[in-house]
């Protein structure tokens, strides 16, 4: 072969460094070989030849994985991995930017222990429908009314639990009970009473645990006379009787002697006793008091 020589200087690149073959140069490209002839490159751009595209309408390239793992990384990153081993490429390939690689999802389901069990039942991911209901045994009357709850053998189901609103409940002579297996969705208030107290109860009767103390008489209208007040307006009638004092718990007759004690008092009020038995006298016999009520 001949040598052609171009004096005044040239450019070029010695063959020698050329180290790159057919295999390291994408299928169809012509470069100069080592030996100074044209070399055409069988490299595969799995990017120009995809096994499939993204989706109608949109041409990104896919190309199919052969598996897919879920490992830690050296930089402590778990990831979700996908293996192109490239059985199907003699040699070489390359892949250009904007490439994805791709793998059926239930081979990556697999891959992350994803199971229809773990999944919500209902809802879908990766292919797989899930079937979990939830844990727990409750029943509809369980749960408040309204609410929705899952269990191993219900899902999304809705609860039935009765409920009770506020209330106020007054003590009575039997016990009043609030139901059980119900929502109280207001206050439930068991009234009290200020007079509640030992003072204003019979002497050793007990009464919601307080022990009463108090011991006498309690007046009321139909008293005449009773510690002082003359409702009656009784008076003395003069003539040869005892004599009477109008004192602040009793009526107190003094005889005029001690063979016998008698008395009148007049009372400046009528009394209409329809419907009455008689009037109530008590006499005490120390210093002979005369307390007088009505009484039916």
């Amino acid at each position: 072969m001949g040598r052609i020589w171009m004096p005044g200087g040239g450019g070029g690149a010695d063959l020698d460094v050329v180290t790159a073959g057919a295999s390291n140069v994408e299928a169809g490209k012509v470069i100069v070989g080592p030996d100074g002839e044209p070399l055409t490159g069988i490299l595969t751009n799995l990017s120009q030849n995809p096994d499939t595209q993204y989706a109608d309408g949109n041409t990104t390239p896919v190309i199919k994985g052969d598996a897919a793992f879920v490992q830690s990384n050296t930089d402590g990153v778990k990831r979700a991995l996908i293996r192109y081993d490239g059985s199907s490429v003699r040699g070489k390939a390359i892949i250009q930017p904007n490439t994805l690689i791709g793998i059926p999802q239930a081979e990556m389901a697999a891959a992350g222990s994803l199971t229809a069990e773990k999944l919500a039942q209902g809802q879908s991911a990766f292919g797989l429908t899930g079937t979990y209901k939830g844990l727990g045994n409750a029943a509809a009357a369980d749960v408040r009314k309204g609410k929705t709850f899952s269990t191993a053998s219900l899902s999304n189901a809705t609860g039935t639990m009765a409920e009770k609103g506020a209330a106020t409940y007054t003590p009575k002579t039997t016990a009043q009970t609030i139901a059980a297996n119900q929502y109280l969705t207001g206050v439930q208030t068991i009234a009290g009473d200020a007079n509640l107290v030992a003072a204003n109860i019979k002497k050793n009767v007990t009464i919601f645990g307080v022990k009463g103390t108090w011991e006498g008489y309690v007046a009321n209208a139909l008293d005449l006379y009773y510690r002082g007040v003359n409702s009656a307006g009784f008076s003395q009638v003069s003539g040869s009787y005892g004599t009477a004092s109008f004192q602040t718990d009793q009526i107190k007759y003094t005889d005029v002697s001690s063979a016998s004690l008698y008395g009148c008092l007049l009372s400046s009020v009528s009394y209409n006793l329809t419907g009455y038995t008689g009037v109530a006298i008590r006499l005490r016999a120390t210093d002979t008091i005369v307390e007088m009520d009505r009484s039916r």
